[in-house]
């Protein structure tokens, strides 16, 4: 599964514990700062002013599980592997920085020469075949191994807060036609097989 630009978008954000769901626990304040092209000179100026403040900007209007391996955007972390049974575990792969390649059997290219300008890099989380009844999958936490703080009754720290969210947005393909279910807090969606093309199926999971 090769998956680009998770997001949730929010109407209204407000200030109380709760959950980011698949394990990610996070809490948001977000100051815009804008900047002024007139505070510059040269000619490049108004084009860097401009980039800086769609980048100072960009939290307020969505919050970002994974834009590309580099972002700063990005929150979260991989890091909640779960399988039945247990040594399932061993079957599930991730790599942050795959370049997508819809030629490529495993959907990553292999080429150091090729750069995506639209994607960046895309997060694939790639399972070995499954026995009948077997699964696996993946938590996104944060702080990093959330899960297994909590089991061990370990300090997690301030949660990332998204009260007011409405949706969790991604955009996912499969080169083998994966069938796979995404859930976040109290939403599970429906069980879905990916797309095998470029063309990336887009999936939400709304309260």
């Amino acid at each position: 599964m090769v998956v680009n630009s998770i997001a949730t978008k929010w109407g209204d954000l407000r200030k109380s514990s709760g959950i980011y769901g698949i394990g990610l626990f996070i809490l948001i304040m977000i100051h815009a700062l804008r900047l002024s092209a007139s505070a510059a000179s040269g000619p490049n100026s108004a084009d860097a002013y401009k980039e800086l403040n769609a980048r100072t900007t960009a939290n307020a209007s969505a919050f970002y599980v994974y834009v590309d391996q580099d972002s700063g955007f990005n929150h979260g972390f991989p890091s909640g592997f779960f399988a039945s049974p247990p040594a399932n575990l061993s079957t599930i792969h991730v790599d942050t920085g795959c370049v997508d390649d819809p030629q490529a059997s495993n959907g990553c290219s292999t080429s150091s020469a090729i750069l995506d300008q639209k994607l960046g890099t895309v997060f694939r989380v790639s399972f070995d075949p499954q026995s009948l009844g077997n699964f696996a999958g993946v938590n996104i936490e944060e702080p990093q191994n959330y899960g297994s703080l909590l089991g061990a009754k370990q300090p997690t720290r301030i949660a990332y807060d998204l009260t007011g969210a409405t949706e969790v947005v991604f955009d996912a393909r499969s080169p083998d036609a994966a069938g796979f279910q995404f859930g976040v807090g109290g939403c599970t969606a429906p069980f879905m097989k990916l797309d095998t093309t470029g063309d990336r199926s887009h999936s939400h999971c709304a309260h």
